[in-house]
């Protein structure tokens, strides 16, 4: 198998041939049905950091809808059941304070990983899909300056307590604008959260090249049945739109449900904070 490395800058000194080995990617073949698009190669920029992925081409049937669909972007709304505020209890353990949007990133990389199309791209020619073996979670921030989005690198191999303290760092590095170039280069997914403001659900813009965005709202009070007695639940609202030339929307509901589900592990929220 053909292991891709590319950067996001534009300027390259010179361009090489890689030929590597990745079980990771065969999966990805016989899963998704898509075949290696060109030769292998890797990328080089002058400074930086070099990211891996994999070009696949895309069935004809594929190509056809793409095309057609042009820029479709299709939205899902949801409440899941959270238990997001049994971290607090573990992060009073550890008498730190957590915000709640650090568990739900993290439970997120657990979902990207899964569901890998969610955290690839479309090239320009609308011929091949970009799977990408990093996972770059860009973080929406309001500044009186404008929205800015800062990514946090490679989240999923961070714990809970050290992704809280990024996600600080960067908003605050965000509104006195002293970003740099790395904290907005390489995303590959992004979160928009709304719980501070308030209402339930809405419909978040994708930021290209990325093919999926998830908007989070603040969680309310629900009544449930339950073995015919009523209970109140905390439901999250969450609001996750895709590129429908890309993501279909059987897997984006599949990918909501286990993002639900990684969300309700408690023992994952444990295992994860530090």
């Amino acid at each position: 198998m053909f292991l891709y490395l590319i950067s996001h800058n534009k300027k390259e000194i010179k361009t090489h041939t890689y030929i590597g080995a990745s079980g990771n990617f065969s999966r990805r073949l016989r899963q998704h049905n898509l075949e290696v698009a060109g030769g292998p190669r890797i990328t080089r920029r002058a400074a930086g950091y070099w990211l891996p992925i994999m070009v696949l081409e895309l069935p004809s049937n594929r190509k056809f809808s793409s095309k057609v669909l042009k820029r479709e972007w299709k939205s899902s709304s949801r409440g899941l059941e959270s238990r997001v505020r049994k971290g607090f209890e573990i992060a009073k353990k550890y008498k730190v304070k957590i915000s709640p949007l650090a568990f739900i990133l993290k439970g997120l990389s657990v979902s990207l990983k899964e569901y890998e199309m969610m955290n690839s791209s479309l090239s320009k020619d609308l011929n091949t899909i970009i799977f990408k073996d990093f996972i770059n979670i860009g973080v929406a921030v309001d500044t009186e300056y404008g929205l800015i989005v800062p990514n946090i690198k490679s989240i999923d191999s961070k714990t809970i307590s050290n992704i809280a303290s990024e996600v600080k760092e960067l908003a605050d590095l965000a509104k006195k604008r002293r970003l740099k170039n790395e904290h907005l280069q390489g995303a590959s997914f992004t979160v928009s959260s709304l719980s501070g403001v308030g209402g339930k659900f809405f419909t978040p813009i994708i930021n290209p090249p990325e093919v999926g965005i998830l908007g989070l709202s603040r969680t309310f009070d629900s009544l449930r049945l339950d073995k015919l007695k009523l209970e109140t639940v905390k439901m999250l609202p969450v609001s996750l739109s895709y590129d429908h030339r890309v993501i279909n929307g059987v897997y984006a509901i599949q990918f909501i449900n286990h993002l639900s589900e990684v969300l309700n592990d408690i023992k994952f929220l444990e295992d994860s904070f530090k």
